[in-house]
């Protein structure tokens, strides 16, 4: 048997099997004298080569009548699957023929090889279709949420009520999906087998950065699920893990996420279990991580001994810029290691203390770090029992700092006096802060103004204010500034027209309402000019109207009440002025000294009178 230059197709595999090529040709030769002689294969009794018929057709045997249906059927089935995968092998023309016996089966596939098959066109891979086809194989109904975000960006499926099963299809899609970048997945019974489903798709995807998985019942397996894919991932910069009953056994491997991830930025652990044993074991990691910037670990149980370590940790991390505290119990062990620590630390920026159980006395700790750091910017110590004292310390510590950088302070539900306002004062007029107070009796959050003069308060805002007051029309008060009448206020007429009120404003603040007024920059303001700047105090004062509660309305009743002020004191003075010229005038022309020295009583009306008779009389 020789081989020709004729195509022939090669059978790798039959329907019985794995067979030699010898051995699959002679199965294909026999199956194929049972077609007609008008099919795809055109072979005769006795010749080894065949050639191929443009028609296809296959039509079983005639002469199996005695054979059973169900064994015809089943030779039918198993042809027809052998044929569909006969391919057509390429044969090297330029060799002569060769006897078949003679070749090994290396050496055949040297000259019998299949086409190339051809590479998928990823360009035209169709997610949705992909997405669909996992969940009919699962059968499961496709997530109409999922499909409507499955080429967006952001993917939020929280709330969904999804479990272990419907999860699965998504992980599988989310594997080659390259839009995603946040996926939130919150509020799901996903359990261990969940996790692991999602934490394969994060092993292979390499687009998303941000995953959220609050409350989606994770336990320890889940969490090791999630350490280990993480190993390989090098895009995930932002997990969230909030409440999800993470306890000691799960911090085990928290650590290890912390210690052998260098990627992520965020980490969100709050509202667990975690207590003062997995503080201690997640301490080290979050000491020698190098990437991390944020950590939240509020609403959990640290205290005692994992509150140190986890202080220490903070202190001691060099990339750390936020870090969350609140509502644990530190308490003097993490106070102490505070005024320890955190004068060595200098990259945070944030740190929220709100509700840490630090009295008075544990307040002094935290004050010796504080007053040493260099830049912290933010910190919170809200509902702290420190009391008044406590918050008086605090500003006295900040004014004695000459390294502290600190801008805002919140004192929020703790209660102040007179002598912290005081004290407040004092310190803004070294530095720039702003300290956060809600009064007991009151139901809003407002900053702690310091007394304020007229001169701290825009100009244009206390030029309109003066003219609101005054009962004045805009061209009334147009006509007290221009003073030589040419329709144009200069920057010296500005200043006399305060002065004609009492009002003396600084250079900078005439510049400053200058700058604001004169809109053509012709160094003078006219009429037009002086109208858009009437709007535009009408808008602040139709804010400050709807603010009832913050601080645009308090500061706009405040320059109300020194206008007003202002105003009073300018007519009393006015008022003296005249009486005690009227004084001067009248004490050599009616000689009231010697009215005064009668015996008698005067009234009133005998005083007038006499006055304007007494020249005469006493003349006389």
């Amino acid at each position: 048997m020789t081989l020709t230059t004729d195509p022939v197709k090669k059978l790798r595999h039959s329907a019985q099997g794995s067979r030699t090529f010898a051995e699959s040709k002679q199965v294909r030769i026999e199956r194929a004298k049972s077609v007609e002689p008008n099919s795809k294969y055109n072979i005769q009794d006795g010749d080894d080569n065949y050639t191929e018929s443009p028609d296809i057709a296959v039509i079983t045997s005639r002469n199996d009548e005695n054979v059973e249906p169900e064994k015809k059927m089943r030779e039918t089935t198993m042809f027809l699957t052998a044929a569909r995968r006969i391919s057509t092998p390429k044969v090297n023309r330029a060799c002569t023929p060769i006897e078949v016996e003679d070749l090994t089966e290396e050496e055949l596939d040297a000259y019998y090889f299949d086409e190339p098959e051809a590479e998928p066109n990823f360009s035209k891979f169709d997610v949705k279709k992909y997405y669909a086809s996992m969940c009919e194989k699962d059968d499961l109904l496709p997530s109409t949420t999922f499909l409507r975000q499955i080429e967006k960006p952001t993917c939020n499926l929280s709330c969904l009520l999804m479990n272990e099963m419907d999860v699965r299809p998504i992980a599988t899609t989310l594997v080659n999906n390259s839009k995603i970048t946040e996926l939130d997945l919150s509020e799901n019974d996903l359990g261990s087998k969940g996790m692991h489903h999602i934490a394969e798709a994060l092993r292979e995807n390499v687009f998303i950065t941000h995953v959220k998985l609050s409350r989606v019942g994770m336990d320890p397996t889940g969490v090791r699920y999630l350490q280990e894919c993480l190993k390989c991932n090098k895009t995930l910069t932002h997990l969230d893990l909030s409440t999800n009953h993470l306890n000691a056994k799960s911090a085990v491997y928290i650590a290890k996420l912390i210690q052998e991830n260098d990627f992520i930025v965020e980490l969100v652990l709050r509202e667990n279990d975690l207590d003062d044993e997995a503080g201690c074991k997640m301490a080290k990691s979050i000491s020698s991580n190098l990437t991390l910037r944020r950590l939240d670990l509020s609403w959990n149980h640290i205290r005692g001994r994992g509150a140190s370590e986890v202080v220490k940790a903070i202190c001691e991390n060099v990339e750390l810029v936020d870090a969350n505290l609140s509502w644990n119990g530190l308490g003097e062990e993490g106070s102490i290691a505070f005024g320890k620590y955190f004068m060595k630390n200098h990259t945070l920026r944030k740190l929220d203390l709100t509700n840490t159980r630090i009295n008075f006395t544990h307040l002094g700790h935290i004050l010796k770090g504080l007053k040493l750091n260099d830049t912290l910017e933010t910190v919170k110590l809200t509902s702290n029992p420190f009391t008044t004292d406590g918050a008086i310390a605090i500003l006295k510590c900040l004014e004695l700092s000459s390294t502290s950088v600190l801008k805002n302070l919140h004192l929020e539900d703790t209660p102040v006096d007179d002598e912290f306002l005081d004290a407040y004062e004092e310190l803004q007029s070294i530095r720039d802060i702003h300290v956060y107070h809600k009064e007991p009796n009151k139901k809003k959050i407002t900053s702690i103004l310091r007394e304020k003069k007229l001169e701290n308060y825009d100009p244009m805002l206390l030029l309109f204010e003066l003219m609101r007051q005054e009962n004045m029309r805009l061209i009334d008060l147009f006509r007290q500034f221009d003073k030589d009448a040419d329709n144009n206020i200069t920057k010296q007429e500005l200043k006399d027209g305060f002065l004609k009120f009492s009002l003396e404003l600084s250079e900078e603040k005439l510049e400053s309402l200058m700058n604001k007024l004169d809109l053509d920059e012709n160094h003078n303001i006219d009429l037009h000019e002086m109208v858009y700047g009437r709007r535009q105090a009408a808008h602040v004062r139709h804010l400050a109207s709807k603010d009832t509660v913050g601080r645009l309305s308090e500061s706009m009743k405040h320059l109300q009440t020194l206008v007003e002020k202002s105003r009073k004191q300018k007519y009393d003075a006015l008022i003296q002025n005249i009486e005690t010229k009227q004084e001067t005038k009248k004490k050599p022309m009616y000689r009231r000294e010697s009215a005064a020295s009668l015996s008698f009583e005067i009234t009133d009306e005998g005083r007038k009178t006499l006055e304007s008779i007494a020249p005469i009389n006493i003349e006389s």
